[in-house]
């Protein structure tokens, strides 16, 4: 009984890293792009295209690397053990 809690316990706890870090790739990716259309407007040309890419990136990690391929199973995982 004790190992299995302790087995959902660490299963939950990089679930929650997972969420934290796919929020996180998120959160920066969006304010990544706002910035980069915002210089894009300003004339900064080079700076702008290059938060377009870093922010492209960021987003692509966030959602798909850690919240669809990790997070998501982890959860489904999660929820058929209950």
């Amino acid at each position: 009984m004790r190992i299995n809690t302790l087995e959902a316990l660490a299963a939950f706890a990089v679930a929650a890293l997972d969420l934290v870090g796919t929020v996180v790739l998120t959160y920066l990716g969006v304010e990544a792009e706002l910035l980069a259309v915002a210089d894009l407007a300003a004339g900064e040309f080079a700076v702008g295209a290059w938060l377009l890419v870093m922010g492209a990136v960021a987003l692509f990690f966030g959602l798909e690397l850690l919240g669809r391929r990790r997070l998501l199973p982890r959860l489904v995982g999660l929820a058929s053990r209950a």
